[in-house]
């Protein structure tokens, strides 16, 4: 089973169904008893939980660990009018720390309610709104709540008062103790970069820590990490907190063939939207891109560009990677669209509350949106194109729907397919970042049967983002079938690192997710970093701001009788071999 990086994202978001209301009092749920038993906790859980998993947490972040700590995953957990996702963390058999899932809409009726019930924080800082003589702390830019038990005050204490952010001797120890878990953990840590190379980047980092501040250490651990040269080991870039990361640039950057450009932003700088960047405080954007795509360890460079936007967000890594300081707005150098060269200061708000954002096409007013495949709302959704006798299906995430399991979205799918005169079936993938590759039987089994009974019918849509289990499927698909791919590279190998656990670091709490298992999908001797498109086709800010789709257009215009014979594995075939560069500017 794969996890996707959305599925990890996604489970520090519970799904909201009845949001409590700002009046509702606060209260900490009764199955928190601090001391009480596994067992115990497993009996009171029991009706709680849509689903309950233990794992065990090694190494220990808890601290004075006599023999091992543990964890209750539970899905489902009624709290506050809606199903949260719940993980109570165990040390040596007793409950110590307790984290509640909320969502960021929530935050502030939550951090009201809680000042209701428990007064006023002890500490409140850009990462902790704590009460400590209540034992419980709301985490406002990862919309989480902590309960712990009264022996751990003292570990809390350098959180809640800020002091993690600049002990260089807890960034030591995590340093150290993350090295430990890669080697422990990873299937082949030095496969990219020997041992030694390994021991003295590791060395160099403890001997440069006095020197850094948060935003340089951060930094400097995301290289560390990325030299695994793994996609699915990574510094998790959503989940830090700290100076420079519990806030966010007032703007949305989107990376396409011809550059970066400014998606959308708050009306105050409305002027932005659109742009394409030149240049971020003075540099040009083009060396701030490579900088920024050198922070994500990767097997495909499509997987680093793919971050570019994202990480170009955070005030921390503008500071940490030299282009820009914390405190001050990012000034962006802009060709707008209608030719002229502007500079913009973009001003930064707290990641949980940030203001509401133009897109591009509030501006343009051109009837367009974003494209389907662009933010795909449910595992698996198809529509009829009549005049090209099209059934278009977006796959967006390899994981069972809300109400659906996604075989049962599969059979539907081939129904449809069924129930009308269909001579093509396009899969488009470019948004899947994964999720259970044990689920991927049904439909690649009906897309075979499609096949056999239209030649040369079977599209799929790949691109940067096609990754983990969603590459699972792109490679079972060429093994199984003849389809033809179109778009862009994917964002990660045919044969990869996967199944990764999140790593927090002990003391700095930062998340690191680490590879536990190999998955090699194509033939072994397939050193491929990529799956290369049959059928190239770029995306320009242009054409997406119109509602143009040229990997759609290339996949409906093909003429399968066109297609060159098969001879030998179809992963040797020629498309494969094609020179691509990565989209940075």
């Amino acid at each position: 089973m794969q996890h996707s990086w959305k599925l990890i994202l996604a489970a520090a978001l519970a799904v909201v169904a009845a949001p409590a209301t700002a009046a509702e009092p606060f209260e900490r749920p009764s199955v928190i008893r601090f001391g009480a038993h596994t067992a115990e906790l497993q009996t009171a859980l029991a009706g709680q939980c849509a689903s309950l998993t233990i794992r065990r947490i090694d190494p220990p972040f808890l601290p004075a660990i006599k023999d091992k700590q543990t964890q209750i995953d539970c899905e489902g957990f009624a709290f506050r009018g809606s199903p949260r996702h719940v993980e109570f963390v165990i040390g040596d058999d007793t409950l110590q720390m307790v984290w509640l899932m909320l969502t960021p809409a929530e935050m502030d009726a939550t951090r009201d309610a809680m000042q209701a019930r428990y007064g006023a924080p002890t500490h409140s800082n850009a990462a902790y709104v704590a009460f400590e003589h209540d034992g419980a702390a709301l985490r406002p830019g990862k919309a989480e709540i902590l309960f712990y038990a009264p022996q751990l005050q003292a570990a809390m204490d350098p959180d809640f008062s800020g002091a993690v952010y600049a002990d260089r001797a807890a960034w030591a120890a995590d340093l150290d103790a993350l090295y430990a878990e890669m080697q422990a953990k990873h299937p082949d840590l030095y496969r990219r970069h020997g041992k030694a190379e390994w021991d003295a980047r590791h060395a160099a980092l403890h001997a440069a820590i006095l020197r850094l501040d948060w935003p340089h250490f951060v930094v400097a651990l995301h290289r560390f990490v990325a030299l695994a040269g793994d996609g699915h080991t990574n510094l998790l870039s959503t989940d830090i907190a700290g100076p420079g990361f519990d806030t966010r640039y007032n703007v949305r950057f989107g990376l396409f063939w011809d550059g970066l450009y400014v998606l959308s932003a708050s009306s105050d700088i409305r002027q932005a939207i659109g742009g394409r960047v030149l240049a971020v405080n003075g540099h040009p954007i083009a060396a701030v891109a490579r900088a920024l795509a050198g922070l994500t360890g990767h097997d495909s460079p499509m997987w680093a560009a793919n971050w570019v936007p994202l990480l170009l967000s955070y005030p921390g890594n503008v500071a940490g990677l030299d282009f820009g300081t914390l405190g001050a707005p990012l000034r962006l150098t802009l060709k707008t669209m209608d030719g002229k060269t502007i500079d913009v200061a973009v001003p930064f708000s707290i990641t949980e509350n940030p203001p509401k954002r133009l897109t591009v096409f509030d501006v343009l007013h051109n009837g367009h949106t974003l494209p389907a495949w662009w933010s795909p709302d449910a595992p698996l959704t198809f529509d009829y194109r009549p005049d090209s006798k099209t059934v278009y299906a977006v796959f967006g995430s390899v994981a069972d729907g809300d109400t659906q399991t996604l075989k049962q979205l599969s059979d539907a799918l081939y129904a449809f397919v069924a129930a009308h005169d269909t001579q093509r079936l396009i899969f488009d993938v470019r948004n899947n970042g994964g999720g259970d590759n044990t689920l991927l039987a049904p439909l690649i089994d009906g897309a075979k049967a499609f096949e056999a009974g239209h030649p040369g019918g079977l599209y799929v849509i790949i691109g940067r983002q096609t990754f983990s289990a969603a590459e699972n499927f792109v490679t079972r698909m060429e093994r199984r079938t003849g389809a033809l791919f179109a778009g862009e590279p994917t964002g990660e190998s045919p044969n990869q690192d996967g199944e990764p656990e999140v790593y927090h670091l002990p003391r700095t709490l930062l998340p690191v997710l680490i590879s536990t298992r190999r998955w090699d999908e194509s033939d072994p001797a397939d050193r491929r970093s990529a799956t290369l498109p049959d059928l190239p086709a770029h995306l320009n800010f242009a054409q997406f701001a119109n509602g143009r789709d040229p990997a759609l257009e290339a996949a409906l215009a093909y003429d399968p009788s066109r297609a060159p014979a098969q001879t030998g594995p179809r992963w040797k075939r020629a498309s494969q071999h094609a020179a691509w560069g990565k989209p940075l500017p």
